[in-house]
């Protein structure tokens, strides 16, 4: 999940240029559901433009719905989501 999320960040960063000037980071929380879904996505940080947040969040949501977990994930995380907090660091 974290090297697709990251791909798409590069991506939509590339298609715009919109990075090239800015340093700091994005960081996002949201639920990562069982069934590969993710929701009650929120900016916990933001120290670049909201544009770029965006474009953080859209790296995320593009990518969802993920595959649905596996039960031994299921077991192992002991419920049906997980909450994540994810950073984007610009440079």
């Amino acid at each position: 999940m974290s090297e697709a999320i990251q791909k798409r960040w590069h991506e939509l960063l590339a298609e715009r240029d919109f990075a090239k000037n800015h340093s700091g980071k994005v960081v996002l929380t949201f639920r990562f559901n069982s069934d590969g879904s993710v929701t009650d996505m929120r900016v916990e940080e933001n120290e670049v433009t909201e544009i770029l947040a965006l474009l953080c969040q859209r790296a995320v949501l593009d990518l969802a719905p993920f595959a649905p977990w596996p039960n031994d994930m299921r077991r192992t995380v002991g419920a049906d989501f997980r909450n994540v907090k994810y950073s984007f660091h610009f440079k």
